[in-house]
């Protein structure tokens, strides 16, 4: 199997002058984002939020319906911040009723 991407991080701890690296490979391992855990579709969800928000070319294929039925179907149902967040969606979506909001440029 191939690694897709490889992150590579540079860092200091508090009080250190020694530079540390941090390698991480990515493997080509997809999953359906029905068969991830639910922690991860929410994570899911809030990132397609923002990607929708920036009108980024990577949310072409996205909608606000989408990421509310994403985030409503994986939420804990007592997680106020979660709750919080589709409230947030519901409002955008009514704010932006297209893909996202429109450039100034």
């Amino acid at each position: 199997m191939e690694d897709i991407a490889t992150v590579k991080l540079n860092y200091r701890l508090p009080g250190d002058t020694a530079q540390k690296t941090l390698r991480y490979a990515c493997p080509h391992n997809y999953e359906e984002l029905r068969f991830i855990s639910n922690d991860l579709q929410f994570a899911s969800a809030i990132t397609m939020f923002g990607l929708l928000l920036r009108n980024s070319k990577y949310a072409a294929s996205a909608s606000w319906s989408e990421i509310e039925r994403i985030a409503k179907a994986s939420k804990t149902p007592d997680d106020y911040l979660q709750n919080e967040f589709i409230e947030l969606v519901e409002k955008a979506k009514k704010i932006y009723p297209k893909k996202g909001r429109k450039r100034n440029n």
